[in-house]
Formats: structure tokens, C-alpha cells, sequence
């Protein structure tokens, strides 16, 4: 597919990252339940690729698979590839995986408080990454973690080298996982909901922090949120997920000046926006009807006809199949 591979208007011929048709699924007592479908996506160089969609939609899961931290079993990898500067990471051994993970393929976890060992303190876990990857000392890695402290603008990091996780707040907590993350200038950086539960000031210096490290080092990162207002001031692509499935990727402009699956449109429309109703009241905020499917059980058809506000006969149906907009913009639609 030619989409994959466009930023801007260049088309780019080997891209850094390439998800060709995953599909993967559970085994549980009633059987293997798919839950992600047919993923198909790319990743260049600098490149800010977004995806947004629901909780439980398998925006976590395709990053975790990508960073092989998924179990084989319970899951089960039906389909595809993932081609990391052309070599299949599903095809690697555990040994081979642990050397790419951390080293040129990083990632940032949802909840930091928890993602760190709390019988370490952060100086020894990020001074870890020198170690492993770098062939470091113990004293030359402390220093190095020390640097990466102060470069994700921790304060005192020469004090905060010896603290434990539970000694810092929520958002220097994620500033010590980036800093740990990006310790090793990784290739590929995935940063799933990096933001949440921060306020309004941390979530910029946050953010601030990853568009630097794709400006100044090249890293692509792939950046999993609910927040669509965050995508639109820094990410190049987005790709919106809904049961496992991509159902629209586009050109972030593009998407926002033209959605086109009815899922994407009603996430905009639920967006809250600084403006007010008639006669200065404020307007109540759009919500999508229903619930997100159960992947075991899904409807016929299209996964969304059930919330649709657009839904026809054939939507009930029928499999919505790819439908190109542009070059650089495709919905997977019946209509």
C-alpha cells in the first residue's frame, strides 16, 4: 500500500518500521479470541505517528507485541510481520529481542509509579541501561544516569540518583522513564499515554521532551493517547483503532479537516472546545452511544454499526474493506 510510506508529500521507499498484516489472538476457555486484526503501518525516521482510539481498542497490545513483551501463549500470533530495518522481530528468539529492546527500540509505560522496580533506586535502574547496553562501569553508568536526570530536567538529579519511586511525584517519576528510556538514543521510541494523569504545565514539559528527542536525535516514536488535541500539535500521522482494527489513518490535518469513518468523527465531536452555545450557554458535549464491543463476541459486519449515527442495511452485513481518500489518506468503511 502506497499510503504507508508517505510524510508530507515524500515518499519514503524503506521505511524504519514496518507492521505488514498482524493479527493476533488469546486462547481462553471458549477458544482463541482475535484481538488485533490485519495491522498494517510504517514508521520513518523522526516521524510522530499517533493512535488514538478507545480503552481496549489494542492501541497497549500492538505496542507490546512490537516490543515483544507479549506471551506466546496465550497469545498467538496468526498473521504478519514486523519488520524492523528489514528484519522480522516475531522471527527473533527471546535473547535476540532483549538486545534490541532498550537499546534501539524503547518504550515509555503507562504508569510509571509501577513500571519501576520499587526495591531500586532510579540512579541504579537507568545506570542499568549503560550496563547492559553499553558495556559500562558502575561508576561511569551512575554518572551517565545522572546526566540523563538532569537532561529530562529533574531537579537535584545527583539526589535523585539515590531515590526510590515512591520518593518522587507522578511527574518526575515519568521524566525518570524517559530519561531511562531515551539513555541508549533509541531508534524507535513507544510512549503509551505518557501524559496521563499529569496536570496541564508536566504534560508539556512531557511532551516537550519527546518532540526534542525527535528533532535532535532523529527518534520516531510512537505515541498511544485519548488526548486528540495533543496529536494535533505534534503528531505527523495519526491512526485511529477501534476492536483490534485500524479503521482510519491519514495525514494529521487531513483527518482533522476531513474525517471520514463515523468513529473518528464522533471522537471529534466529543472534543471539548473553548466556545459556548446560544445565548452564551454552554453547549453539552456529543457523546458515542453504547459500549465498546467484546472482541470474543463481535457484531456482524462492521464492529461499529451497533454506535453508528450512519448505519445502513449493508453495514450490518458486510466487512467494511479499505477505501482510499487520497494517497496519504484511506478509512475502512462500507459506505
Amino acid at each position: 500500500m502506497e499510503w504507508l510510506y508517505f510524510k508530507g508529500e515524500t515518499q519514503v521507499s524503506d521505511p524504519l518500521l514496518s507492521i505488514e498484516g498482524l493479527t493476533l489472538s488469546f486462547k481462553t476457555r471458549k477458544g482463541f479470541v482475535r484481538v488485533l486484526e490485519n495491522l498494517e503501518f510504517s514508521l520513518e525516521k523522526g516521524e510522530i505517528l499517533g493512535i488514538v482510539g478507545e480503552s481496549g481498542c489494542g492501541k497497549t497490545l500492538t505496542a507490546q507485541t512490537i516490543m515483544g513483551l507479549v506471551k506466546t501463549p496465550p497469545a498467538h500470533i496468526d498473521a504478519g510481520k514486523i519488520l524492523f530495518h528489514e528484519q522480522d522481530l516475531l522471527a527473533l528468539t527471546e535473547r535476540q529481542m532483549t538486545d534490541i529492546r532498550g537499546r534501539r527500540i524503547a518504550m515509555i509505560f503507562q504508569e510509571p509509579m509501577t513500571s519501576f522496580n520499587p526495591v531500586k533506586t532510579i540512579g541504579w535502574q537507568i545506570a542499568e541501561m549503560f550496563r547492559r547496553h553499553k558495556g559500562m562501569g558502575r561508576k561511569k553508568s551512575l554518572f551517565m544516569a545522572e546526566t540523563m536526570l538532569e537532561k529530562v530536567q529533574i531537579p537535584e538529579p545527583g539526589k535523585r540518583l539515590h531515590s526510590f519511586a515512591h520518593e518522587m511525584s507522578g511527574g518526575m517519576c515519568q521524566r525518570a522513564m524517559i530519561g531511562m528510556a531515551l539513555s541508549c538514543n533509541p531508534e524507535i521510541l513507544i510512549a503509551d499515554e505518557p501524559t496521563t494523569a499529569l496536570d496541564v504545565t508536566v504534560q508539556a514539559q512531557i511532551m516537550a521532551l519527546l518532540q526534542d528527542a525527535s528533532r535532535t536525535s532523529g527518534t520516531a516514536i510512537i505515541l498511544i493517547t485519548h488526548d486528540l488535541g495533543l496529536l494535533a500539535h505534534i503528531a505527523h500521522r495519526v491512526l485511529v483503532m477501534y476492536a483490534g482494527k485500524i479503521v482510519e489513518a491519514a495525514r494529521t490535518r487531513e483527518l482533522f479537516d476531513k474525517p471520514c469513518h463515523p468513529y473518528t468523527k464522533a471522537l471529534l465531536a466529543s472534543m471539548p472546545l473553548p466556545c459556548v452555545g446560544e445565548k452564551g450557554k454552554s453547549k453539552r458535549l456529543p457523546a458515542i452511544r453504547g459500549m465498546a464491543p467484546f472482541l470474543g463476541n463481535l457484531p456482524s459486519g462492521c464492529a461499529f454499526h451497533p454506535r453508528c449515527p450512519d448505519v445502513t442495511p449493508a453495514c450490518m452485513e458486510k466487512k467494511p474493506g479499505i477505501v482510499n481518500k487520497t494517497n496519504t489518506h484511506w478509512v475502512r468503511c462500507v459506505q
